[in-house]
């Protein structure tokens, strides 16, 4: 993985599990999200330069079948949506760059 990204990831993934320490999680829409997107960051971080394609398909099934990127759209406001789709662009990003 590439240092930049995997620092990222790592950055990401402990402000997530920030936000679900927060009164934030007490939302029973936002904590489930925050749960499943908390999995997918952990997948990402652990992937390794040698990581094999079943594992970058993994964190993509993971992503399509809870629909993390669509449900993390919808709960950020609109004048925060940037975020949200930069998000989205780096996780494809760091996963097509595994290949």
């Amino acid at each position: 993985m590439d240092a930049q990204l995997g620092s990222w990831a790592r950055q990401l993934l402990s402000n997530t599990r920030l936000l679900l320490d927060s009164p934030v999680a007490n939302d029973p829409q936002r904590r489930p999200l925050l749960e499943d997107l908390e999995l997918v960051l952990v997948q990402i971080v652990q992937l390794s330069p040698g990581s094999t394609p079943q594992d970058r398909e993994m964190i993509e099934k993971t992503l399509r079948q809870d629909h993390v990127m669509t449900r993390l759209r919808t709960a950020i406001p609109a004048a925060r949506s940037a975020v949200a789709e930069t998000t989205s662009m780096t996780m494809r990003t760091l996963l097509t760059q595994q290949q």
